[in-house]
């Protein structure tokens, strides 16, 4: 399923503007509940500006900025972000506690001007689930890109946040700093089993595409 900057899913329950941003084409997702206006942004790379004037241009005020894990192009944004909407709670699985505190040397490393991340106000591992107006995201620990990455499920709706576990054609990495290859494919495994093949996945980065795209698809899988 080809996606494109910019692009909007609509359903009756929801709509999902899809952001594409920074230097490593992070996908960022606004998430809105159709029936009372409630939003969430999902992954903040760098350019939170950009969020902003997205937001402001549709008089949207978000509750939450949830993030999948805390690689930098994931969270980059997050500071500059939270300053322009600091109600909006800010949510991170506890296990990527170390990788936010160590955002300065992941910036360094890949040519970033140095960023802190502020305070996490919700631990991710403290939850099973997110509510989002009407919305109910159901809260996957994945680890194996990264000890804490998280996917957010929409079960009623058939779509799910794979953040960089899972990919159009491709899986995410695990020589990254917290990874590891063998709890990767367990998480892949086990999203697989419990997904149904017409759930709708919006990765991190990358095209849209679907679990059972990927179960046929899919050489790593």
């Amino acid at each position: 399923m080809f996606s494109k900057p910019n692009e909007v899913i609509e359903t009756k329950d929801y709509w999902i503007h899809h952001l594409v941003l920074g230097s490593f084409a992070t996908n960022c997702y606004v998430l809105v509940c159709k029936a009372t206006n409630a939003c969430a942004v999902i992954d903040v790379a760098e350019q939170a500006d950009d969020i902003h004037r997205f937001l402001k241009s549709r008089s949207l005020d978000p509750s939450y900025i949830l993030i999948t894990h805390a690689h930098i192009d994931h969270v980059h944004g997050c500071k500059r972000l939270k300053a322009l909407y600091p109600k909006a709670v800010l949510a991170l699985h506890k296990d990527d506690y170390a990788l936010a505190a160590n955002l300065g040397g992941q910036s360094r490393r890949f040519g970033f001007v140095p960023v802190e991340m502020p305070a996490v106000e919700l631990d991710l591992s403290t939850k099973h689930e997110i509510e989002l107006g009407r919305l109910r995201l159901e809260l996957i620990h994945s680890p194996g890109h990264s000890p804490g990455h998280v996917c957010f499920y929409l079960k009623e709706q058939k779509t799910i946040f794979s953040g960089d576990l899972l990919f159009r054609h491709s899986i995410g990495r695990s020589d990254f700093e917290g990874g590891d290859a063998v709890v990767l494919k367990k998480s892949l495994d086990a999203l697989c089993e419990r997904l149904a093949d017409d759930v709708l996945v919006l990765p991190g980065h990358g095209e849209f595409t679907s679990i059972g795209s990927e179960k046929r698809e899919n050489p790593f899988l």
